[in-house]
């Protein structure tokens, strides 16, 4: 099943796209507001970077801009003093605020956001920290210097209650302190090392964290809710992964910086140059050569970077020596001499190794290599400065790795002088055989721009480039050049066999499900209608009892009346021998009339019960007291032997036409169900009461015990067939569910139970006709 879920949610990435839903209430307020203003702090960097010409970039804009992009509003910065948008944005005169806190006082005219980032907030110190401060508790007694306007450093502050704090106006003026010792310390975070790196400052570190970290959200106006909405749901939209990536560009990346330490003229330069020439040397890999008209190896990898900072197209073509028209010639090798290009700083440093053949011994310092020959692989300039350094060596230049790696072979010469790169990228083509790097030198070989003499934008901008050009760049470039695979895996035909492959399993894994399904699915239906049927044959099993005891009872009727009859006769005539011979006495003449009674209660018991199990269902117009009152009588001997005391609340003139056994063998069952509970319970002062109503159109019936009740969580099943809360040998769980279909299905009643403060309430509805 896992393998399932990954392969639909691998699918599902492949082949969808999540929509931002906005309700309609959201985008009309998008097509009433065509611009939403939000105030910001403009010296807040990265959060905001404001350039010579009013231009916003930054953390926050890239936000903004995403938003916007995913939702269709428009969401824009104003940049200006902190503490005056924040007046801006009480008088509405900026519709929100953008790169501040939560906090209670801006909630009096400001809705927020979801926080869109959180910065820890440290400790900082200067480098050498001479006031020693290691951890929280060092800050007592010591001087803290602290944003005024921040009102998170503000909270932050009041902690330190044994300090000296020094509030000023900007952060720039909180490092000025710091620097220059008038502050120990000050609090800072992720935006405040960039600054600090931006304007040049000595080196300073974070050392304690504090229990705090700065949030920050998006305010908008307190009217204007529908704009939050559209922020939270395009925050959720975009997600966290996104919103780091966007972290990393600004805190964390010297990309962020090197753009932000551009010149307002080398920016506009950016923004009008509409391509760069570059020219390039022909073959000279690992570093540079064409394929098919396309230039590849380390040199065009590394431009790749350029491109992607600068922003500009670029166009290489062959390089000639004193060629026009380059605006730069890469992978030059000498820093002089280059006619009417100046070169840059070197943007490759390798350092020069020594290979020889594997049969000679490695050596630590060349220089003990009184005489012997070598093979240089470079330019003349560099063979004459090898020749200076190590004048004990016999140093020839080349300028072919395979005629150097041959005369190496033929023992012609000791070994081979080359750049680290070079020597790695040969040995993986073959072009070295049975040989070794055996030794290394200090000198390195160094690799430049030559930028137009004239262009002195384009050398500024350039060394600045090479400046941040970062060793995980750099090392991603080399890596893929100097591996030792010769073929490169081809991921494109490999991600569509596994796309390809995936929805094949998928689609077979799907199809099993739906047989599974299928089966499953089969196997219930079977299972419910072999439960209905065993229902039916234990419902018409128990109806046949019903049926049987019925047939039984007439029998038994049939048998008792003549010998109750006869008993009758037999005290009648005593009755008469006593009177003619007067010898009747008082006692004799009463029990007599007991015996008289007694025979006259069998009978009425017997007829009792066989209506109870007559079939007849011809309809008769009854008192419902008479009914009542037979039902009573049926139960009543149980009911007096098990001292429960039974009421009854009813008129005597409340006529009903119906089928009065059906309606009899009801109340007797509630009768029974009743009595069984409360000796169950084993209530004390057990009590049944029934009450009869007569209503505008029908008749209501209740019976009411206080035996304490239905468990809430059955109640709702006593009406279902075989359920009973007796053991096995009492019940059958059929008496409520048949006497509410009788009252339902052929009495065309109403049949419901509630609870009452006492006990349960069982009542019948009956309809006048």
């Amino acid at each position: 099943m896992k393998i399932v879920l990954l392969l639909s949610f691998f699918i599902t990435t492949l082949f969808s796209q999540a929509t931002l839903v906005l309700t309609p209430q959201e985008q009309e307020f998008i097509k009433t507001h065509p611009r939403i203003v939000l105030g910001t702090e403009k010296k807040w960097k990265p959060y905001v970077i404001v350039s010579e010409s009013g231009e916003i970039s930054g953390y926050d804009k890239d936000v903004l801009d995403l938003i916007n992009k995913v939702s269709g509003a428009n969401f824009t910065l104003k940049a200006g003093d902190w503490k005056q948008m924040q007046l801006d944005a009480r008088a509405k005169k900026v519709d929100g605020l953008s790169t501040g806190g939560i906090h209670e006082e801006r909630k009096e005219y400001l809705n927020f956001s979801n926080i869109y980032i959180t910065m820890q907030k440290m400790v900082v110190v200067t480098k050498k920290n001479p006031k020693n401060i290691n951890n929280i508790a060092d800050l007592d007694y010591k001087t803290i210097a602290i944003h005024k306007s921040n009102l998170v450093d503000e909270k932050i502050a009041r902690q330190f209650t044994k300090s000296k704090i020094i509030r000023l106006e900007n952060l720039e003026e909180t490092f000025e302190y710091l620097i220059t010792g008038k502050a120990d310390a000050t609090f800072g975070n992720g935006s405040s090392m960039y600054l600090a790196n931006l304007i040049g400052l000595p080196p300073l570190k974070y050392v304690a964290k504090l229990d705090s970290s700065l949030e920050l959200a998006f305010g908008v106006r307190k009217d204007w809710s529908q704009a939050i909405g559209i922020i939270n749901k395009s925050l959720e939209y975009i997600g966290e992964h996104k919103l780091l990536e966007i972290k990393n560009k600004w805190f964390f990346s010297s990309v962020a910086q090197e753009k932000d330490r551009f010149t307002q003229e080398e920016l506009d330069y950016i923004k009008a140059k509409k391509e760069l020439n570059i020219c390039v040397q022909k073959d000279l890999m690992p570093y540079a050569r064409f394929v098919n008209g396309r230039y590849e190896g380390v040199d065009a990898d590394l431009f790749k970077i350029v491109q992607k900072k600068l922003a500009i197209p670029i166009h290489y073509k062959l390089y000639k020596p004193k060629m026009k028209g380059c605006d730069i010639v890469s992978l030059l090798k000498d820093k002089k001499n280059q006619n009417d290009y100046r070169t840059t700083l070197a943007y490759l440093e390798p350092s020069y190794v020594f290979v020889t053949n594997d049969d000679k011994k490695s050596i630590l310092n060349i220089g003990f290599l009184e005489g012997a020959k070598v093979a240089l692989l470079g330019t003349s300039s560099v063979g004459e400065s090898f020749k200076l350094k190590y004048p004990n060596l016999e140093i020839m230049v080349l300028d072919d790795v395979k005629e150097a790696s041959q005369m190496l072979q033929d023992d012609e010469i000791h070994g081979v002088v080359d750049d680290i790169y070079n020597v790695q990228y040969h040995f993986q083509n073959g072009d070295y055989v049975e040989a070794k790097i055996g030794g290394y030198f200090k000198e390195k070989s160094f690799y430049f721009y030559g930028i137009s003499e004239g262009d002195k934008e384009l050398y500024s901008i350039m060394n600045k480039v090479i400046k941040n050009f970062s060793a995980e760049d750099k090392q991603a470039v080399l890596s893929k050049w100097l591996s030792f695979n010769k073929e490169e895996f081809d991921y494109e035909v490999f991600y569509q066999i596994v796309i390809f492959l995936s929805v094949v399993i998928m689609l077979i894994v799907l199809k099993q499900l739906s047989v599974q399904k299928l089966n499953k699915e089969l196997k219930i239906r079977v299972d419910e209608e072999l439960e209905k049927s065993q229902d039916k044959d234990k419902m018409l099993y128990h109806q046949s009892k019903h049926i049987a005891m019925g047939e039984m009872m007439e029998n038994i009727a049939h048998q008792w009346r003549q010998p109750l009859a006869q008993i009758n006769s037999s005290v009648l005539v005593i009755d008469d021998i006593l009177d003619e011979n007067k010898t009747m006495t008082q006692e004799i003449d009463t029990k007599l009339i007991e015996i008289e009674q007694l025979t006259k209660y069998l009978s009425d018991t017997i007829e009792d019960f066989r209506n109870f199990f007559s079939e007849n269902k011809l309809k008769v117009t009854v008192n419902i007291k008479t009914i009542v009152n037979r039902s009573v009588y049926i139960v009543s001997g149980s009911l007096k032997q098990n001292k429960i005391d039974i009421t009854l609340d009813i008129s005597d003139e409340l006529l009903y036409n119906g089928y009065v056994n059906e309606l009899q063998q009801v109340l007797v069952v509630l009768l029974n169900n009743a009595k069984d509970v409360l000796v169950e319970k084993k209530i004390a002062d057990a009590k049944i009461k029934i009450i009869v109503d007569d209503m505008e159109n029908k008749f209501s019936i209740k019976i009411l015990d206080n035996g304490g009740g239905i468990k809430v969580d059955i109640i709702d099943k006593i009406f279902e067939p075989y359920f009973t809360t007796k053991h096995q040998t009492q019940g059958t769980g059929l008496g409520l569910y048949i006497s509410k279909k009788i009252v339902e299905e052929s009495l065309e009643g109403e049949f419901t139970v509630k609870n009452t403060h006492e006990g349960a309430c069982f009542e019948i509805i009956l309809y006048k006709r």
